[in-house]
C-alpha cells in the first residue's frame, strides 16, 4: 500500500479558515491522489 501512495500530494491553494474545512480539503486531495494511483496501476 505504501508503494501506491508514494508521490507528491499537490494541494491546490484554497483559502479556508476553519480547521474542519482545511482537513476536508486535504482529505479530498488525498482521495483524488489514491484514485489516480489506483487507476494508473490498473491500466498498466
Amino acid at each position: 500500500m505504501f508503494r501506491i501512495t508514494k508521490g507528491t500530494l499537490d494541494v491546490s491553494p484554497m483559502f479556508h479558515f476553519t480547521p474542519r474545512r482545511i482537513e476536508a480539503h486535504v482529505c479530498k486531495c488525498f482521495v483524488a491522489l489514491k484514485v489516480y494511483k489506483e487507476l494508473e496501476r490498473l491500466l498498466k
